[in-house]
């Protein structure tokens, strides 16, 4: 080639490795691969210039300082290549300190090989009348070296994709394509031509079909990003192609499978009902279910969504499982102290119920107590209608029964009497233990007469009942007086004129019924 035409090809290769470089550092925020690429291209664009002005100068003092520039492009390029195949297998592009370390020994050993002048051996004319280096040892071994990490990188990533899905072996392949031009041209070039320079034509070609990566097909690059992501989740996230095959999975969704089916080495391609037959049948539609998988023993809440591809069809499922056996056995722990706290709350509501009734209730007949009696009559006070009974009740000669037989046997006679009391009221009756032998029976809505007649029927019951008392048959009987007042009532006043009707009774005899004259 003459120096104008390769000094106008470099410069193309300058220009078109300039503006993709420009291009990748302007799009690498959402680009995982804008930073290497634009690393590489920048590698091209250096060296393109050193060979462009090394063609229109025609100086051979120029020749070693430019080539030492086009060295550096070297450097750039394999950086940036193994930044490249670094994202495609899913990693970050800038590599880890000792991999960093390994990578700047080559370029110090580089300067100090183009120092001590081992790199080259002098200049010499090409056929195409260019003024080129003559290579030297250290020269020869930068060669080898670039093209075992090219060669070892593209190695790596190909073989990365090709046990991934389908869009990263689409990715790898096109990054093989960029970096196929320049080595075949370079191949050619310093074995033909004898001029490494010629190898930036196989750049341009490069330099156009990375621009072209990074404007038109650029979103493809993105989803490499959001794989990271994906992997990084705590959920495992399964894709599932439309014949029911796991197409792609993250590293907890893999894990997710291996543990169902440890005979699996890897999900990718394995039939989805053959991973657990007791697993549901995917639906042609969205579905949210909590499945309890025996073989993990994890509960797994599943969330499957339906996925099309660009023209709308039907594509298959994406899969999200995450672990939720601590929530549920939470769950099921906060139920159990749920239920178990409803009913520590209906045994303490029961046994407040027993309490406040037995506050109200004699401990020795079962009667209503005193108590209970005077609130009856305040709310009898303010409410009451109609007309309101109060007997007032005497066991007779109690105190006989108590010298006689005992305070046991007394009260045993007292349980009794109250019994017989309580079978002859009325539902609507209230009974209760007054205090000692005494009780009062309030019988609502009846009055003086009927009430009367109330009372001396269970006198009747009392004194025609025999009781069973220390081996002997003993009768009691009781006296009575009774009170009627209509509203509003007073309650003081009715015991105190039933109470004045019972003095008349035990005055009058005993075992009778009194009934008051008045109430005050």
């Amino acid at each position: 080639m003459g120096g104008v035409l390769l000094t106008v090809t470099f410069s193309l290769s300058a220009l078109a490795g300039a503006v993709t470089a420009a291009t990748a550092f302007r799009h690498r925020a959402r680009v995982p691969a804008g930073t290497p690429l634009g690393v590489a291209t920048t590698g091209i664009t250096g060296w393109s210039v050193a060979a462009a002005i090394n063609a229109g100068v025609g100086d051979p003092a120029w020749t070693l300082p430019l080539a030492a520039v086009g060295i550096a492009g070297h450097v750039l390029i394999v950086v940036g290549y193994l930044g490249l195949t670094e994202v495609v297998a899913g990693r970050r592009w800038r590599p880890r300190r000792p991999v960093a370390a390994l990578l700047a020994v080559e370029p110090l050993l580089v300067v100090v090989a183009l120092a001590t002048g081992v790199f080259f051996d002098g200049v010499e004319r090409a056929a195409d009348g260019s003024w080129q280096p003559v290579f030297g040892l250290g020269y020869t071994l930068h060669f080898l070296y670039c093209y075992a990490v090219t060669l070892t990188c593209a190695y790596r990533a190909l073989r990365y994709a090709y046990r991934r899905s389908a869009f990263t072996r689409r990715v790898a392949g096109w990054l093989a394509l960029i970096a196929l031009p320049p080595i075949v041209v370079n191949l050619v070039a310093v074995t033909v031509l004898h001029n490494n320079d010629v190898t930036l034509i196989g750049t341009v070609i490069s330099a156009g079909l990375a621009y072209g990566a990074l404007t038109r097909r650029s979103i493809e690059w993105l989803p490499i990003a959001r794989a990271q992501l994906i992997d990084a989740l705590a959920d495992g996230v399964v894709v599932i192609d439309r014949d029911g095959f796991v197409a792609d999975a993250n590293a907890v969704g893999r894990q997710l499978i291996v543990g169902s089916a440890p005979w699996v080495d890897d999900p990718i391609g394995v039939a989805v009902d053959s991973i657990d037959p007791t697993f549901p049948l995917l639906e042609p539609e969205d579905t949210d279910f909590v499945f309890a998988s025996g073989r993990l023993g994890l509960d797994l809440e599943i969330r499957t969504r339906v996925i099309h591809d660009r023209t709308g069809s039907f594509a298959g499922w994406v899969m999200i499982a995450r672990d939720v056996t601590a929530h549920r056995a939470q769950h099921r722990a906060l139920e159990a102290a749920n239920e178990q706290l409803r009913e520590q709350i209906t045994t303490i509501e029961r046994l407040r119920a027993d309490l406040a009734e037995q506050a109200v209730r004699d401990a020795l007949t079962g009667l209503h107590n005193r108590r209970h009696l005077m609130n009856v009559l305040a709310d009898a006070e303010r409410g009451h209608t109609g007309p309101l009974s109060v007997a007032l009740i005497d066991v007779d000669h109690f105190k006989q029964v108590n010298d006689r037989y005992g305070h046991a046997a007394g009260d045993r006679v007292l349980v009794a009497v109250a019994h017989l009391l309580a079978s002859g009221a009325r539902p609507d009756d209230v009974l209760a233990r007054y205090g000692g032998e005494e009780f009062v029976l309030l019988l609502p809505g009846v009055a003086s007469d009927a009430a009367h007649t109330c009372v001396d029927r269970l006198r009747t019951l009392v004194a025609g009942t025999a009781l069973e008392v220390a081996g002997e048959t003993v009768r009691v009987s009781f006296s009575a007086g009774v009170a009627c007042g209509t509203a509003p009532v007073d309650a003081d006043a009715l015991l105190e004129a039933a109470d004045l009707a019972l003095y008349a009774a035990k005055r009058n005899g005993r075992d009778r019924v009194e009934l008051a004259t008045s109430v005050r």
